[in-house]
């Protein structure tokens, strides 16, 4: 359950990496079709990098799992 926690804890401070990383970006001066790319660009990395991270995660319990139920 503890672990369950983490990815969570964790998953939401990416979140809010992502978002402050896009509202400082945004609020640089440039043209509107820069900013919305370049939120679009920064959301899609995150939740990508999110979305690889719980694959690993879930990769690793699921071996450690095969391996405890081996002994």
């Amino acid at each position: 359950m503890q672990n369950h926690k983490n990815k969570i804890a964790i998953t939401i401070c990416l979140m809010v990496i992502a978002f402050a990383t896009v509202f400082s970006l945004v609020n640089q001066p440039q043209n509107e079709a820069a900013k919305v790319f370049l939120a679009v660009v920064i959301v899609g990395f995150v939740v990508c990098a999110v979305l690889v991270v719980f694959l690993i995660v879930y990769l690793v319990a699921w071996v450690m799992d095969m391996i405890r139920k081996k002994k």
